[in-house]
């Protein structure tokens, strides 16, 4: 029995889809999730999701968040998502170099600092792994 996967932000959810196994970035490590898992609710940190289904493989940022896994259903309830085939790296790398320039005194502005650059680094990440594979 496949897994049925959703992930919901603050602003929209997406349509739930199907999935063989689940990939996220908790709190304390990865957690991979497959049909018939065991209840849990986890605390997400910034990093990524992979859902396979039928060998293909689909990769999400996440800028942290929750996960609940109930009953072969995986939901995740993040600040914020990204695709990893809509990021624009160029883009993303630009604002984390300016964002690494900067030096904020403040601890309330630092923490914002560190969040952004988390989030940042996530979709880098994300970018790379969903990146089309080229044979050597």
């Amino acid at each position: 029995m496949p897994l049925t996967i959703q992930i919901i932000t603050p602003e929209k959810a997406l349509a739930p889809a199907q999935a063989d196994h689940v990939t996220a970035t908790a709190a304390d490590g990865e957690v991979g999730i497959r049909s018939g898992h065991a209840p849990l609710v986890a605390a997400l940190r910034p990093g990524h999701v992979m859902v396979r289904s039928a060998g293909k493989e689909s990769w999400w940022a996440i800028a942290g968040g929750v996960m609940q896994v109930l009953q072969d259903e995986v939901k995740l309830f993040v600040e914020r998502t990204a695709e990893g085939a809509q990021i624009d790296a160029a883009a993303i790398q630009g604002r984390l170099a300016k964002l690494e320039g900067e030096a904020p005194a403040e601890p309330a502005a630092r923490r914002t600092r560190d969040a952004e650059a988390a989030w940042l680094r996530a979709q880098l990440l994300v970018s790379q792994r969903s990146a089309p594979k080229t044979a050597l």
